[in-house]
């Protein structure tokens, strides 16, 4: 963080992107747009669709950190738009929305491969093969079982991802719940729903190749 303000930061507050390997320290962001969006250039990045994923879940579930890092796809409820969280801050059990963003998202990420496709569905949603205090893809080292991130593998994770799509540095997983509490405006609604829309047809042109 920067003189004690909020690390959740827009980028120039004129729209431009900041020069080479400046970003913009400017008043807190009103909405977490910018998140929403998948671009082509950060796309091409091994591991882009479980970060942003996980971007995405934190921005529009209120889940906690150790919250997501325990879901497994067992506990998405496709049908019902519903999440299923079974470890809360209390060890409570509630139902949280899986919104039409979320679901593609997750839907890009379980098709990316990045998450092998023999794994049961009680095994972690989010995670990786890599050794441990690796950030990158999977090793390749089939000998590694995939094993539920830690917290500053999860913080580690999404601080990067917001840097490399928002320019913005220092940003934590809190501060994405907060900002998925905040009320939503219609702009943002839309945005929301036309970049699901976007996902859902990427998904389709993906699940099309030979």
């Amino acid at each position: 963080m920067v003189s004690g303000k909020s690390s959740l930061e827009a980028p120039d507050p004129n729209g431009e992107r900041p020069a080479a390997g400046g970003i913009y320290h400017a008043p807190r962001l009103a909405t977490p747009a910018a998140l929403y969006i998948r671009t082509s250039q950060n796309a091409k990045a091994a591991t882009y669709p479980r970060n942003y994923a996980i971007v995405i879940f934190l921005l529009t579930t209120e889940l906690r950190s150790v919250e997501l890092l325990r879901l497994t796809p067992a506990d998405l409820h496709w049908s019902d738009n519903a999440i299923i969280v079974r470890d809360g801050h209390a060890g409570e059990v509630r139902r949280v929305a899986f919104s039409d963003l979320a679901q593609s998202a997750v839907q890009l990420y379980l098709a990316s491969g990045i998450r092998p496709q023999d794994l049961p569905d009680t095994a972690p949603l989010f995670g990786n093969t890599a050794p441990k205090g690796s950030f990158g893809p999977r090793t390749g080292d089939e000998s590694r079982e995939w094993q539920q991130g830690s917290r500053q593998w999860l913080s580690t994770l999404v601080e990067r991802h917001v840097s490399a799509v928002a320019f913005v540095r220092g940003v934590r997983c809190e501060e994405l719940r907060h900002a998925a509490a905040q009320a939503e405006s219609a702009a943002l609604s839309e945005a929301r729903t036309r970049q699901a829309r976007q996902n859902a047809l990427l998904l389709e042109r993906m699940k099309s190749r030979p």
